[in-house]
C-alpha cells in the first residue's frame, strides 16, 4: 500500500491506545480485503498536483491499491515472509495488465514501488491460500478480482458519476455498491483543508478466503488505524499545502468522510484536480 501523511491528531492517541497491532503468521486472518483507489484524487492526495498532471491515458477506471489478509480490529497479518523477496522479473509479463490495473502513479518514481510493497507487506501473508501462492499467484489473482467488480459502472447506474459540477453522499455510494456485490462495503474519502473539500478515495470490498465476496466489517478499527500509519508515516506535514481531518468512526463504513447523510462528497474527474 503507498504511503502518505495525516495531521497527528487526538483520535490517533484513542486508536493507538486501543487497537494492538498482532504479530501475525500468515494463515492468522479471517478475509481479504480488496482496496481500489480512485485514481485523480489518489494521485494528487499521495502526489501532488505537480506530481500528479495528469492520470495515464491507459488507466479509465477504478485502479488497485491491494489485497489486504485481515482480521476485524487488528492491524494484520503484515510482513509475514522477509524471505519471499519482491522480483519484478517474475511478473515482468504482466506489466501492461498491471500499469493498467494497479499502476503506481507517481511518474517521478520507481515503477515497481507500489507492487513491491503490496507484495511484500500483504502478499507474503496470503501464502497458505493455493491461488495466491507466489507473485505469479498473487498478482494475477487480484487482477481477476478486481475487474468484474466495475465500481465505475456500477456507480453510474446509480447516477454517481465522477464531476466538480456535483456533489454526492457518502450513504448513497455505499447503497449503490450493496445493492449490486449484496455486501457491505467501506468508504474510504480525503479531506483537503487548502479547498475545503471531501473527496472520494477508495472503496474496499471484502472476499472470503474462496473468493465469495462477504460483508467488510465496519470502518472496522483495523481500517482506521491502517490509514493513519500510512498517512502519518512518509510525506512530511505540509507537502502540497494538503492537511486532512481524521474522521472516522468504529461502527461506521465510512473513513476520512462527511456525514453519511451529507451531500458534501466530491468524486473528481480523471483529470488535473482543480482545487
Amino acid at each position: 500500500m503507498l504511503l502518505l501523511f495525516i495531521s497527528l491528531s487526538s483520535l490517533h492517541i484513542v486508536f493507538a491506545a486501543e487497537i494492538n497491532p498482532i504479530n501475525a503468521t500468515s494463515d492468522e486472518f479471517e478475509y481479504l480485503l480488496l482496496a481500489q483507489f480512485w485514481p485523480s484524487t489518489s494521485c494528487y492526495f499521495y502526489f501532488g498536483q505537480e506530481e500528479c498532471s495528469s492520470v495515464p491515458k491507459n488507466v479509465t477506471g477504478w485502479t488497485i491499491h491491494g489485497l489486504w489478509p485481515s482480521r476485524p480490529g487488528s492491524l494484520g497479518p503484515q510482513y509475514c515472509n522477509n524471505s519471499l523477496k519482491f522480483n519484478f522479473a517474475e511478473i515482468a509479463s504482466l506489466r501492461p495488465q498491471l500499469e493498467e490495473y494497479w499502476p503506481y502513479l507517481d511518474l517521478k518514481g520507481d515503477f515497481t514501488e507500489l507492487w513491491n510493497h503490496e507484495w511484500t507487506k500483504h502478499g507474503t501473508c496470503a501464502q497458505t491460500i493455493p491461488a495466491l501462492r507466489g507473485e505469479m499467484g498473487y498478482f494475477p489473482m487480484v487482477m481477476k478480482l478486481q475487474r468484474p467488480l466495475n465500481v465505475l459502472g456500477v456507480l453510474k447506474k446509480f447516477n454517481i458519476t465522477p464531476s466538480y459540477k456535483s456533489k454526492y453522499k457518502p450513504q448513497d455510494i455505499f447503497n449503490a455498491l450493496q445493492s449490486v456485490f449484496g455486501t457491505k462495503t467501506v468508504i474510504s474519502c480525503m479531506y483537503d483543508k487548502k479547498s475545503k473539500t471531501h473527496q472520494l478515495d477508495q472503496v474496499w470490498i471484502c472476499f472470503t478466503k474462496s473468493f465469495d465476496l462477504r460483508d467488510c466489517p465496519e470502518a472496522a478499527a483495523m481500517a482506521a488505524a491502517k490509514l493513519t500509519d500510512q498517512r502519518r508515516s512518509r510525506i512530511p506535514r505540509g507537502k502540497f499545502g494538503l492537511e486532512v481531518n481524521y474522521r472516522s468512526h468504529y461502527h461506521s463504513y465510512y473513513v476520512d468522510c462527511p456525514s453519511p447523510s451529507e451531500s458534501a462528497l466530491y468524486y473528481a474527474p480523471l483529470s488535473p484536480p482543480a482545487f
